[in-house]
């Protein structure tokens, strides 16, 4: 069985992937990133990172949504050990 770990999701580069495992509470974000589909046991890869690196894009539930990392920090991951390590 390999090792996990848990990240916020703007730490994820393109092709790195997890499942949700919880969102931070910040009021207004966290509804908006639920009704968006990050929900936790949701998988989640990050597709696309701008040149600037804000905002990334992340394929969660067949859609591909641009969150700015503020609001991607708000997201924790859980990936296999070795995923999202720089």
């Amino acid at each position: 069985e390999l090792a996990q770990m848990e990240l916020r999701l703007d730490a994820l580069r393109p092709g790195e992937r997890g499942y949700i495992s919880r969102l931070e509470p910040d009021g207004d974000v966290t509804g908006r990133l639920e009704d968006l589909g990050f929900l936790p046991g949701t998988r989640v890869e990050c597709e696309l990172l701008s040149p600037a690196g804000d905002p990334a894009a992340y394929r969660v539930r067949q859609a591909l949504i641009a969150l700015r990392r503020r609001d991607a920090s708000r997201v924790l991951v859980t990936v296999a050990a070795g995923e999202g390590e720089r």
